[in-house]
């Protein structure tokens, strides 16, 4: 940019991190009514590395119960702003009531982009937007599934390699499907660098509300739901 849009650019820029600091301040947050502290609540899925100390989040919970797993928090969420909430932020809240309505305002946001990318006969599904909530939704799958992705017979198996994106295979096959978990966590590695909003190089599963982890970024280890869906897809095809 040209030297005389400069003072524009760095003013702006200060506007919106004193009001980032003045939103974080717990006893602006406490002093919002109901109303508008649930109309602004997000549920949001975030790498742990994001959180400044565990300590002060441990309303917070994994994605599942895996080391160094996703975790779900609540975002208070303003035009171009977004505040993650510490515990200090929800004091004399109803917490059950805040994470419903995270839940509710996250599920409503849309996907703005759909591409397909087809590896020897394997369809990788990618929805993508502006929001860093999208990502986000698989904190409720059975919603996205049931608004947003359709019939998925024998679960999903995805990636959030960042805020924006969520990258998902239907599985099919037994053969499919594990063919599909190395294309993902390649994919995974590509979509986490470059971008503000990292999230995880793990490739994971879902079916029946249950969670499981594929691949940790390095080593692909069928386990749980995961490996029994495998193993259904081999009985089937027999």
């Amino acid at each position: 940019m040209s030297r005389s849009a400069w003072d524009n650019i760095i003013g702006g820029h200060v506007d919106v991190m004193i009001e980032m600091m003045r939103e974080a301040d717990p006893a602006f947050i406490t002093g919002l009514s109901d109303d508008e502290f649930y109309s602004r609540l997000r549920e949001r899925v975030i790498a742990p590395s994001a959180l400044e100390r565990m300590g002060a989040y441990d309303y917070s919970v994994p994605l599942l119960e895996v080391p160094g797993a996703p975790r779900r928090v609540l975002n208070l969420s303003s035009p171009n702003r977004a505040v993650t909430l510490a515990d200090c932020h929800l004091v004399g809240r109803d917490v059950n009531a805040a994470w419903a309505a995270g839940r509710k305002n996250t599920a409503a946001l849309k996907f703005e982009d759909t591409e397909i990318l087809s590896r020897n006969g394997i369809d990788i599904e990618v929805l993508s937007g502006d929001s860093i909530y999208l990502a986000s939704k698989v904190a409720d799958m059975t919603t996205l599934i049931s608004t947003q992705l359709g019939e998925c017979l024998y679960g999903v198996l995805f990636i959030v390699p960042n805020a924006y994106e969520f990258t998902f295979h239907r599985p099919r096959s037994a053969d499919g499907t594990l063919a599909a978990v190395t294309a993902l966590a390649e994919l995974a590695d590509v979509f986490c660098r470059d971008t503000p909003s990292p999230l995880s190089r793990s490739v994971f599963f879902w079916r029946d509300g249950e969670y499981s982890q594929v691949c940790d970024g390095i080593t692909i280890d069928p386990t749980g739901i995961f490996a029994s869906t495998v193993t259904e897809l081999r009985a089937r095809a027999s």
